[in-house]
């Protein structure tokens, strides 16, 4: 790959965390090993599989000595199988791929591209959910390159409903090494993109942001949350956002506090719908989230300052969680929240 006439050989860490994934993970590495950047350093971590995964890794490196396997015998999470990655990560990059998940033969050279011409720490695609049917959803929050703060990036994933995914995620960007040196991810947490994305970005000057779909979400029961029920999930999932609210109060950012709690807000009315429609004995976990969405509205209502719309959607919010959570899951709604 040439950058103003240099050719460019620096050497790139995918870290493959895994976990039961024989049915997905061949397509998931090949689709690593057809990169059209080739300089790179494929770490698969085997985390305690039970299934077919370890052979299935071992084969590959077999085939090609720019694949790593590293086993743990434990399944803690995949945080866990991600910091063992870092530990071992030589490459002056770093990207982070699920092993039930798969990515286009350019990913990496449009990333590194996007972080080396724009001279950023962190260059970020956007992505396509890939369903059970085949049929793909696509996730396209802006239609150009744009080079963003970290900060604002935060903003975008704590204002909008339904368009944040990309900025959310940790598997659809390229970062600099360095940036993992004193960085490291949760362990036995469900879903720990939601702990660790907004640290990496709020302090950044400036975050490299291509339009492309580079990669494909699966989506299916069977991913790196499987260790957890769905009632622990909501639990994780409201912790991790509960962590960002304190995280923004405690660098004094007034704006963003008010938004991640805004959001967390709406997201606890997702979660009750959810846990009253699909979940069998969860009516300690309703209401908890119950008591979530009161202790939340009275904050909220004592910041002021709000608009009266505003107000009144929160309001309405605080009466009839259950109807808001449905509305917002089943509308694909993006909106400004």
């Amino acid at each position: 790959m040439m950058i103003n006439d240099v050719e460019v050989t620096s050497l790139v860490s995918v870290i493959v965390p895994i976990y039961n994934q024989e049915r997905y993970l061949e397509q998931c590495v090949s689709s690593l090993l057809h990169q059209t950047y080739p300089y790179l350093e494929i770490i698969l971590v085997n985390n305690g599989s039970k299934d077919r995964s370890g052979a299935i890794c071992k084969k590959f490196a077999q085939q090609d000595q720019r694949v790593r396997v590293l086993e743990i015998k434990e399944n803690l999470s995949a945080g866990n199988g991600r910091n063992t990655g870092l530990d071992a990560a030589t490459g002056e990059y770093i990207s982070f791929v699920d092993g039930d998940d798969w990515v286009k033969p350019e990913f990496i050279e449009k990333l590194l591209r996007a972080l080396l011409e724009n001279d950023v720490p962190i260059a970020q695609g956007c992505y396509e959910r890939a369903f059970w049917n085949n049929t793909f959803s696509d996730t396209l929050p802006y239609h150009q390159f744009r080079i963003f703060s970290g900060r604002e990036m935060c903003k975008i994933m704590n204002e909008f409903i339904g368009m944040c995914g990309p900025m959310t995620m940790m598997w659809n960007k390229l970062y600099r090494a360095e940036l993992f040196k004193d960085f490291r991810f949760y362990e036995d947490v469900a879903y720990e993109d939601m702990y660790s994305v907004y640290k990496l970005l709020y302090p950044l000057e400036r975050v490299a942001f291509i339009p492309d779909r580079i990669a494909y979400w699966r989506q299916h029961g069977s991913s790196g949350t499987s260790r957890y029920s769905y009632k622990d999930f909501c639990i994780h999932e409201m912790y991790a956002y509960e962590e960002r609210v304190r995280f923004f109060g405690a660098h004094n950012d007034r704006e963003l506090y008010r938004l991640a709690l805004k959001r967390m807000y709406y997201i606890a009315t997702q979660h009750l719908y959810l846990q009253r429609r699909y979940v069998n004995d969860s009516r300690n976990v309703q209401d908890w989230l119950l008591d979530k969405i009161a202790d939340i509205y009275r904050e909220l209502m004592a910041m002021g300052g709000w608009s009266a719309r505003t107000r009144s959607r929160m309001r309405f919010i605080r009466y009839f969680p259950e109807q808001f959570g449905y509305w917002s899951l089943h509308h694909k709604v993006d909106f400004r929240i």
